[in-house]
């Protein structure tokens, strides 16, 4: 696949997932058909993908240059907005969607972190003890934001106002 010049500017992180989709979608996974730790492509359905506005122009490059159809792609793109965990190494270097941590519910005070790990898994990690029947949670964005700031992502790529402990006692707070 040959990407124009024009087309390698900015985050290509969406660009990258496209990319693996399409190829795990074609080859399977190089590790094998079920390989340990990973999951099934399939459960990529599962996961909650908040519409926003893409433009037609953009889908219409993506598909292009990704070999992924425009639907496919604008489904990928409210999935990876949605659920997606950002990889830092000091500073944002990508995106990893997993199912499973899409499944897990954000707190702005969470009681653990996501990272990935050397073999490229997606992890959470417990940051203080979490008491029995107690949720596992993590924040869907930096955390040491101001409240306007992580709700405004918040309401933007997921689609609801935080209302957690942590937000009701700053928003109370600033009242």
């Amino acid at each position: 696949l040959r990407v124009a010049p024009e087309e390698k500017r900015g985050d290509t992180s969406v660009l990258r997932m496209l990319l693996r989709y399409r190829a795990l979608k074609e080859h399977g996974d190089w590790l094998g058909p079920e390989p340990p730790g990973k999951e099934p492509l399939d459960l990529l359905a599962t996961l909650q993908a908040t519409s926003t506005a893409l433009p037609a122009a953009l889908l219409t490059r993506l598909s292009r240059v990704t070999g992924v159809s425009e639907e496919v792609c604008s489904t990928l793109i409210f999935q990876i907005r949605t659920n997606a965990t950002e990889i830092n190494r000091g500073q944002k270097v990508g995106c990893a969607l997993s199912v499973y941590v899409g499944y897990t519910n954000h707190d702005c005070d969470p009681n653990t972190a996501a990272s990935i790990d050397a073999e490229g898994h997606v992890c959470l990690t417990a940051k203080r003890a979490i008491k029995r029947g107690e949720e596992v949670t993590f924040s869907y964005v930096d955390r040491h934001g101001k409240l306007a700031e992580r709700r405004k992502i918040l309401q933007e790529h997921y689609g609801f106002t935080c209302q957690c402990v942590r937000c009701t006692r700053e928003e109370q707070n600033s009242t």
